[in-house]
C-alpha cells in the first residue's frame, strides 16, 4: 500500500474514550459530547472520581517535578 492509497485514520467522536473522559473530568477542552456523557454517567455512580482525577494529576506533577529537579532524572520515556 502506498501513502496515497492508505486510508486516513478516523476518530469516531460518538464513542467515548477514556483519555478524553479524563480530560473532561480535569476541566480540559479536548473532549466530545459522548465523552462528557460517559464521564457524567460514571461520576453519578462514583462522585469522588472528579476530585480523584485532579488529585491524581497533582500527584503526577509533584512526582515528575521531584524526579527532574531533585533526583537528577533528565530523560523520561
Amino acid at each position: 500500500m502506498t501513502e496515497s492509497t492508505r486510508p486516513s485514520p478516523q476518530i469516531d467522536t460518538s464513542v467515548p474514550h477514556s483519555a478524553r473522559v479524563w480530560n473532561y473530568w480535569l476541566g480540559g477542552k479536548d473532549h466530545y459530547p459522548a465523552d462528557q456523557a460517559a464521564g457524567d454517567a460514571y461520576s453519578s455512580k462514583y462522585p469522588n472520581i472528579v476530585p480523584f482525577a485532579g488529585e491524581s494529576r497533582d500527584f503526577l506533577r509533584r512526582t515528575i517535578t521531584f524526579l527532574a529537579r531533585d533526583a537528577g532524572i533528565r530523560q523520561f520515556i
